[in-house]
């Protein structure tokens, strides 16, 4: 069993059909925790928190894509659900919700998405990593450790262009946010010099670390 855990805005639609084309009617596309999950699955991805489906499933492989922090808080911010006008930075948006930029990167819920959702886990854990900034050797990876037959980027339907450009906000207001996000600036880097130290070809950016209660001492 695949769990392929989607953080909001690091390309979730076109993992997902990516994923969908690869496992057929094995995939599985979960909101939260499944209450029934088919026989016949062999691959579930969605929004939820590692811990919550590695209980269920204590051999399973874990698997996700992560963003630079920062620029993924702009993006929920400009593109995230609700705004009002979807409008990009360099257009003049500056308001969702009625809320500044920085306002709204300051609310709970978006600090941290990402180490909030992995809980204890770490890069280590994962049997995949996938980075956003490196869509091409990311998806090649990917692609190894499922054993070939993955699609390309263009066949994923309407999000086929995996990065958007990167933002175009000051120094002063990236490094703000990067300061509301620590615990996640450094889980993202550790995923960057885990891959610079990578083999291009390597499937993962590290062995599989075992079961659930093998990697987390439980």
């Amino acid at each position: 069993m695949i769990l392929s855990i989607h953080i909001p805005k690091t390309s979730g639609l076109s993992i997902r059909n990516l994923l969908k084309q690869h496992y057929g009617a094995g995939f599985v596309l979960a909101g939260g925790i499944p209450a029934d999950v088919p026989a016949m699955a062999r691959c579930i991805h969605g929004h939820f928190a590692a811990a919550s489906l590695m209980a269920r499933f204590p051999t399973a492989r874990l698997i996700t894509w992560v963003r630079d922090p920062v620029d993924r808080v702009i993006s929920s911010y400009y593109h995230g659900p609700g705004e009002s006008n979807g409008a990009h930075p360099d257009g003049g948006a500056e308001r969702f919700q009625g809320l500044p930029l920085l306002e709204f990167a300051a609310l709970p819920q978006q600090r941290n998405e990402m180490t909030r959702c992995f809980g204890r886990m770490r890069p280590s854990d994962f049997a995949f990593i996938g980075i956003v900034e490196r869509p091409d050797r990311s998806l090649a990876r990917l692609r190894t450790f499922l054993g070939g037959g993955l699609a390309p980027w263009a066949d994923a339907g309407s999000e086929s262009e995996p990065l958007t450009p990167r933002y175009a906000v000051d120094s002063g207001t990236r490094a703000a946010i990067a300061g509301l996000n620590h615990p996640d600036i450094e889980w993202y880097r550790e995923c960057v010099e885990r891959d610079d130290r990578a083999p291009a070809n390597s499937p993962s950016l590290s062995p599989w670390a075992g079961s659930w209660r093998e990697a987390t001492g439980t």
